[in-house]
């Protein structure tokens, strides 16, 4: 079952997060169970929300490839706030597929 995730992380900025992209490659090396992402910052700091194919897929992402770079290589301070929901309906506008 796919599962929204929600991160605030509010120590980080935009060029953390570029950095992060860059270093962690998951737009041109996109992790097993990924389907959606989208990110931004505002007064209250860095946020993110993913759409996953399965919590166990952003655990591994998380476990295996995001935190090794950004809190272990980069050393960002704070934590990240997240959340996972398990998604009722998920889709995709851009190429009209849908997930339940």
């Amino acid at each position: 079952m796919a599962v929204v995730m929600e991160m605030l992380w509010k120590e980080v900025n935009l060029d953390n997060y570029n950095e992060a992209r860059e270093k962690v490659h998951w737009e041109d090396q996109v992790p097993e169970g990924a389907i959606f992402h989208v990110a931004w910052h505002d007064d209250e700091g860095f946020h993110a929300v993913d759409v996953w194919e399965s919590e166990d897929a952003w655990n591994k992402f998380v476990e295996h490839r995001l935190m090794p770079v950004v809190k272990g290589d980069m050393g960002l301070p704070g934590e990240p706030k997240v959340k996972l929901s398990k998604a009722h309906r998920v889709f995709d506008a851009l190429h009209k597929h849908a997930h339940s």
